[in-house]
């Protein structure tokens, strides 16, 4: 866009914000009966986010602190390594979810477990966590200048790179994923698929690649806005479409995980891993190399097929 274009937008924009301001100083100057400021605000803002993405949200202070205390008791619950040990001399590692010490805790309980072969994360039902976090584990597996994920504002993006040399990187890895593996584990996941450091197994990802910033009212209320999406390092955007202003409907399509006979990749834009060129689709969550129908075995085709390709590039 022109900066002739830029500056009619911002001036159509102030002209919006000034209408609504003078509309609702009309009803509080001449409306009959005392008005229920409070409770029109709260609705005007919460139909307002209603009219965006599906993670673009607002909570009144009561939600607020319900969620808060829900993720303390979480926190204070469940540890984020969920289970760690030896199957056939290959570590098995569970990741609940991504705090901010997440990789340093893979990386020491890794190495405690002695000498291994390989190593599997399994990211079943892990909704992600700080972004952050999931940088630091993906920075563990990759070389010195590596593409992690890329981040997209509206106006920039931000390429983020592994600093150092990874300290595992020609460990062999297994990632699992499923259909609540979401954010920050999609990200890690998508990353080792990308780079070809991983097979990746298990059923397709959640499909959430937006990134939210919150803004805390006086009155205890919280905005959460999507202000950026990130990107896979191959360029896909592993978001999942979305109409906006229908959050209902996002959520209720769990159709699409069923069966590796729902993963048409029709109208779906196509990548190449970066090292050996392997396609790989955004759009839609992580599609998993090796699909593992939801059943009574599934543990045990998932560590059947890892220790099979673990096996395989000893």
């Amino acid at each position: 866009m022109s900066l002739c274009g830029v500056a009619m937008a911002q001036r159509s924009n102030k002209q919006q914000v000034a209408k609504l301001n003078e509309a609702y100083q009309f009803l509080r100057d001449y409306y009959i009966d005392e008005l229920p400021m409070e409770s029109m605000i709260e609705e005007a803002i919460r139909a307002t986010l209603g009219q965006l993405d599906p993670h673009s949200i607002y909570l009144t202070a009561e939600d607020t602190e319900r969620i808060q205390r829900g993720l303390r008791g979480e926190e204070e619950a469940a540890p984020a390594i969920a289970d760690a040990k030896v199957i056939d001399g290959v570590a098995y590692i569970r990741v609940s979810r991504f705090t901010k010490p997440i990789a340093s805790e893979v990386y020491s309980i890794y190495r405690s477990l002695g000498e291994t072969r390989g190593l599997i994360i399994d990211l079943r039902d892990n909704s992600g966590g700080y972004l952050t976090a999931g940088l630091d584990l993906t920075s563990l597996f990759l070389a010195k200048n590596d593409v992690m994920a890329i981040t997209e504002y509206h106006n920039r993006e931000v390429a983020h790179r592994v600093r150092r040399g990874g300290v595992l990187p020609e460990v062999p890895l297994v990632v699992v994923i499923n259909e609540k593996t979401a954010s920050a584990s999609e990200m890690f996941a998508g990353a080792m698929q990308d780079h070809d450091r991983a097979l990746i197994i298990g059923r397709t990802s959640f499909g959430k690649g937006l990134i939210q910033k919150q803004k805390r009212f006086h009155d205890g209320s919280t905005i959460f806005l999507t202000t950026a999406r990130y990107r896979t390092p191959s360029g896909r955007i592993i978001q999942r479409p979305y109409t906006m202003g229908h959050r209902d409907s996002y959520y209720a399509d769990s159709a699409r995980y069923a069966t590796p006979d729902s993963l048409t990749y029709e109208g779906r834009p196509r990548y190449k891993t970066l090292k050996l060129g392997r396609d790989v689709y955004g759009g839609g969550g992580i599609t998993p190399d090796i699909y593992i129908h939801r059943c009574e075995a599934e543990d045990e085709e998932i560590i059947s097929e890892a220790l099979r390709y673990i096996s395989s590039v000893e």
